[in-house]
C-alpha cells in the first residue's frame, strides 16, 4: 500500500481525521473549483497581461467546465461537512461514555491507578 502524501498524514494540513483538516480540504477544493469556474476570465486576463494567445474553447466547453466545477464543489462541501459532523459526534460520544467511570474522579491518586504499596500520593 502506498504511503499518503505528507499533507494528508496524521497531523498534516489536510488530515481528514481532524475537523481542521476537513475544513481546509473543503476550502482548498472550493478554491480550485472557483479557479475552474472562472478559467475563461483568467485566461483572458493572462492574455492581456502577458500576451499569451490561448485558444477560446467556446461557450459549450465553458458550460461543461462550470457544471463539473459546481458538482465537485457541492459534493466536496457535503462530504467535508458530513465528515466533520461525524468526527464531532464520535468525540462527543467518547467524552460522554467516559463520564461516571472509575477513572473519572477528581480525587484519583496514583495508588488507585497502579495499586502498588510503594507509590506515595
Amino acid at each position: 500500500m502506498r504511503k499518503l502524501p505528507r499533507e494528508m498524514q496524521p497531523g498534516g494540513m489536510l488530515d481528514l481525521s481532524t475537523i481542521r483538516g476537513n475544513l481546509l480540504t473543503v476550502l482548498f477544493v472550493i478554491l480550485c473549483c472557483i479557479i475552474m469556474w472562472n478559467l475563461h476570465h483568467i485566461t483572458l486576463w493572462l492574455n492581456s497581461l502577458v500576451g499569451i494567445t490561448i485558444v477560446d474553447m467556446g461557450d459549450d466547453a465553458m458550460r461543461v467546465r462550470r457544471f463539473w466545477a459546481g458538482i465537485m464543489a457541492g459534493v466536496m462541501l457535503l462530504i467535508g461537512v458530513g465528515n466533520s459532523l461525524r468526527i464531532y459526534c464520535v468525540r462527543r460520544r467518547a467524552v460522554n461514555s467516559s463520564k461516571g467511570q472509575w477513572y473519572d474522579n477528581a480525587e484519583l491518586r496514583k495508588k488507585d491507578l497502579f495499586d502498588e504499596d510503594d507509590v506515595e500520593n
